[in-house]
């Protein structure tokens, strides 16, 4: 009798702890930052009165910068697979023009293949990225999933429904040392000159469903005892204000491809982003001499 009750309870509640499955997020984040702030974040070597800068203050609309955000994510137990195309995230300046101030055209950057997929394995601890290079081909970078650089969640005794599913909230911080990881792989051609780069305020609110038991979330925001399903967030760094929105447009409690790691030629991270530095430095002195 037990078990009859356990069947039809399944049947009934939709989706009820699904092991598996794909979440498709949407979103999008504004960069809001004033024009001096932003003529002071300019690449090294690119003056303030220089077409490009000009061009850039132009076409910068009075509510900021909106870049959409789109991510795929697919689980399997502790295991996930997070999938993003860095074509699709480029800025909508508002009007057309967007081509000529940026290193994406012209033959200067192809983007043909800018997906990037990021394989974690919770219960091992490792993270498995495939990254593309802007001369061809795709790189794997194997790490240990450092677990002081993700968010220290505060679960709160607060739940609401999303998409047909009970869900609660948790509230975060930014790692200091994650941003502070990331700021320091920018490559030297595009770090601003004269701005040190400081956290003013931040804050991270999710929502996650119990009854997705998997510590799955978009841009890496995971490791709650349910998959994320909507993410607000502001994080104000030396005066310029991004804030974003991510919520779950499609949950599909079934897979059509096993979760595995992605492939490509295996390389170091820092080995990596010296290239992508090189790289991006050699692009920006170029843009400089036809300018």
């Amino acid at each position: 009798m037990r078990e009859c009750l356990i069947l039809i309870l399944l049947f009934l509640v939709p989706n009820a702890y699904a092991q598996e499955g794909i979440i498709i997020y949407n979103g999008h984040q504004t960069m809001e930052m004033s024009r001096e702030l932003l003529l002071a974040s300019l690449p090294k070597g690119l003056s303030a009165d220089s077409a490009m800068a000009e061009r850039i203050l132009a076409n910068m609309p009075g509510d900021g910068i909106t870049t959409p955000i789109n991510w795929e994510t697919r689980f399997s137990g502790q295991k996930m697979i997070g999938k993003m195309n860095l074509a699709d995230m480029m800025p909508d300046f508002g009007g057309s023009g967007t081509e000529a101030m940026t290193p994406f055209s012209g033959g200067q950057l192809p983007m043909g293949d800018m997906n990037t997929e990021t394989y974690v394995d919770f219960e091992k601890g490792i993270t498995i990225t495939s990254v593309p290079f802007f001369t061809g081909g795709r790189y794997a970078i194997s790490q240990d999933l450092d677990s002081t650089l993700l968010p220290e969640w505060d679960l709160i005794d607060r739940d609401s429904t999303i998409m047909g599913y009970d869900v609660r909230l948790a509230l975060a911080e930014f790692n200091v040392a994650a941003v502070e990881n990331a700021l320091s792989l920018l490559p030297s051609a595009i770090a601003g000159e004269g701005v040190e780069m400081e956290i003013d305020s931040q804050r991270i609110e999710v929502w996650y469903a119990p009854a997705l038991p998997t510590p799955a979330g978009p841009m890496m925001l995971g490791g709650l005892p349910g998959a994320v399903v909507y993410v607000s967030g502001e994080l104000v760094l030396s005066g310029a204000r991004l804030i974003w929105e991510i919520s779950a447009s499609t949950i599909d409690t079934t897979l059509d491809t096993p979760v595995v790691p992605p492939t490509g030629t295996p390389i170091e991270a820092e080995d990596y982003m010296e290239m992508m530095k090189l790289h991006l430095d050699t692009l920006m002195q170029q843009l400089q001499e036809i300018r």
